[in-house]
């Protein structure tokens, strides 16, 4: 079942990317992410959550580590492409 969710990264990079999210998702968990880049629209991608950070206090969101999974060589230059846009 897919469900959508809203979160903001923290930082991107080659191999995957940190996320603040409002729910607690487990270690394992597949996400299919979708990283808005203004010059070519969405990128898509799969990751796998490797650690989470929970909230220092109530009502905080919890900081996820993902890690892209079979990255296709498309969105590997798209995600290049929007690196190289962000330094």
């Amino acid at each position: 079942m897919e469900v959508g969710r809203i979160g903001f990264t923290l930082n991107i990079s080659e191999e995957g990317l940190a996320v603040e999210l409002p729910e607690k998702l487990k270690v394992g968990d597949i996400l299919k992410l979708k990283i808005l880049q203004k010059a070519q629209g969405f990128i898509e991608i799969i990751g796998r959550i490797v650690r989470i950070r929970p909230p220092a206090r109530s009502g905080e969101v919890y900081q996820s580590v993902v890690r892209f999974v079979n990255l296709s060589p498309e969105n590997k230059n798209k995600l290049g492409s929007l690196l190289v846009h962000l330094v």
